[in-house]
C-alpha cells in the first residue's frame, strides 16, 4: 500500500503543480487584459477630450467668422458711397 500511496502521492503533486501553472497563466492573462484595458479607457478619455476641443474650436470659429461677416456688412453701410448725406436732396438743374 505504501508504493500505491507514494504513486498517488506523486500524482497528486503533479496536478498541483498543474493546476497552480494554469492558475498563474489565468492570473497573468487577467493582469494584462486589465493593464489594456485601463490603457483603452485612457485613449478613450483622450480621444474624447479631443473632440469636445474641435467642437469647441469649430463653434468659436463660426462665431468669429459671423462677428467678423456682420462688422463688415455694417462698416460698409455706413462708408460715404452708402450714406445719404453725400447724395443732393434736389433734382439736377439743366
Amino acid at each position: 500500500m505504501s508504493r500505491m500511496d507514494s504513486y498517488s502521492s506523486s500524482i497528486r503533486e503533479e496536478q498541483k503543480a498543474i493546476l497552480n501553472g494554469l492558475l498563474g497563466i489565468i492570473y497573468d492573462n487577467y493582469d494584462t487584459t486589465r493593464k489594456i484595458q485601463q490603457s483603452v479607457e485612457g485613449i478613450y478619455r483622450m480621444v474624447f477630450a479631443l473632440l469636445l476641443i474641435v467642437i469647441a474650436l469649430i463653434i468659436v470659429a463660426i462665431f468669429v467668422l459671423c462677428f467678423f461677416h456682420c462688422r463688415r456688412i455694417h462698416d460698409e453701410r455706413q462708408s460715404p458711397l452708402h450714406t445719404s448725406s453725400n447724395r443732393k436732396n434736389h433734382p439736377i438743374e439743366i
